[in-house]
């Protein structure tokens, strides 16, 4: 998606969209893998050189698009021979990646979807009147087969993002906030997309193509009070990008993937020049190296733990085992709601950012476990629901109510785009 971004709005020098964003914060949207000069030569006018990476990224969507919406025409999940056809219309690596996915992706066309679009280009304005746009791989919109209390609407609006490759983040417990923008993105258009639904579709070798979704489980549903953060970080990274007039050039990784290297006021430094010339195999013996000596220092930090218990930093941070937690079943939804709905004043939480308690992200995960565990809730909660099996305690890197509250505070300050939330070890 991100390549098409590029092409779609590259004509549109005042637009901003998520690669122009992610070209300056990086993917982290720390800064550490961003680079600000791409901005300042996208200001005077550079023009883009796009990688092969990225020219086959863009031509592999193009192809499957293409024979999504051959599908969709005719009405069918799956057509191989046409899906072929269209594949034999690209070269090399391009056209094994659409025959990779036409011979293992079955489309969601099914009894009550409604598709809204594939490559959907959609845009809206922010606060402060700049446009903002993005192209949105796969939109649509399915009924739900019965009511949910928790629930906003009437329906659940699914987004996917297209991957030729599978993401790190995949085995995330939470999607990147990144991949929320499409939500939010779609909502400003379709106000009354409430629900939604995220996921990846990545390319994982031959035959072979990995689906996730978030929330996993499909009666959970992303509500639509936890995208007003995501637009208002939108903003703010947009007000702080204008007001950097000086976009310092910051070498190291970010230079791999930069479509400006060539007009880089430091592409003649020893530091960019390691980068941009390292060969492939060197790049992925870095990687491999790096990833060892992360699982060495994991093993070495859960050692001390179970022989001299956690480890605490000055911060108030520690490296500690947690409880896990317990799957909960629900027996009584009509009580559920009513009891959480009871005990709200006692199980807000800023967290949540939700008016009530009952319309929380995970309903029968996280008010089942709030009930649950409060002394004074416990007992009528056990009539309402049971606890399917116990967590497995982990392992990791937990942060101090304090950093956790100065996160929360970065994340409400404008021009100051944080990255929260707690870190897995």
């Amino acid at each position: 998606m991100a390549a098409l971004a590029e092409r779609h709005y590259h004509s549109d020098p005042e637009a901003y969209h998520h690669t122009r964003l992610q070209a300056y914060f990086g993917p982290t949207d720390d800064g550490s893998l961003g680079c600000p000069a791409r901005e300042a030569l996208r200001r005077a006018g550079e023009p883009a050189a796009a990688t092969p990476a990225v020219l086959r990224g863009q031509q592999a969507h193009e192809g499957i698009a293409r024979y999504g919406q051959h599908c969709i025409e005719r009405g069918v999940r799956q057509d191989k021979p046409a899906g072929e056809a269209i594949a034999d219309g690209y070269l090399g690596e391009v056209r094994e990646i659409i025959l990779r996915f036409v011979t293992v992706a079955e489309w969601p066309w099914q009894k009550g979807v409604e598709i809204i679009g594939i490559e959907k280009q959609l845009a809206t304005t922010l606060p402060d009147g700049t446009r903002f746009c993005g192209t949105v791989d796969v939109i649509y919109r399915q009924e739900r087969e019965r009511a949910n209390p928790f629930a906003d609407g009437d329906a659940v609006w699914t987004v996917i993002d297209w991957k030729t490759h599978v993401p790190g983040y995949v085995w995330d417990s939470e999607p990147p906030w990144q991949l929320c923008e499409y939500p939010w993105l779609v909502q400003q258009n379709y106000p009354d997309a409430l629900d939604f639904r995220v996921g990846i579709a990545g390319m994982a070798g031959w035959r072979n193509w990995v689906v996730k979704f978030w929330p996993e489980r499909e009666t959970e549903t992303i509500l639509s009070g936890h995208l007003d953060k995501i637009g208002g970080r939108i903003a703010a990274m947009v007000e702080r990008m204008k007001s950097d007039d000086r976009c310092e050039p910051n070498p190291g990784p970010a230079c791999l993937s930069c479509l400006h290297v060539h007009a880089c006021p430091l592409r003649d430094t020893e530091t960019v020049k390691q980068v941009t010339g390292m060969m492939g195999t060197d790049a992925l013996n870095r990687y491999l190296w790096h990833q060892t000596q992360q699982r060495a220092m994991k093993g070495l930090l859960n050692t001390w733990l179970a022989e001299n218990g956690p480890i605490e930093l000055p911060s108030g941070d520690r490296w500690a085992e947690t409880p896990g937690t317990p799957s909960f079943e629900v027996m009584d939804w009509s009580g559920l709601v009513a009891l959480a709905t009871e005990a709200d004043e006692d199980l807000q939480t800023p967290k949540s950012r939700l008016p009530g308690v009952a319309r929380l992200l995970k309903p029968e995960k996280e008010v089942a476990q709030l009930l649950y565990t409060h002394p004074d809730w416990h007992e009528r909660a056990a009539q309402v629901i049971k606890v399917r099996a116990a967590g497995k305690p982990r392992r990791g890197l937990v942060k101090s109510k304090q950093t956790e509250a100065e996160e929360e505070a970065v994340h409400d300050t404008p021009g100051d785009p944080g990255e929260g939330g707690e870190q897995d070890g």
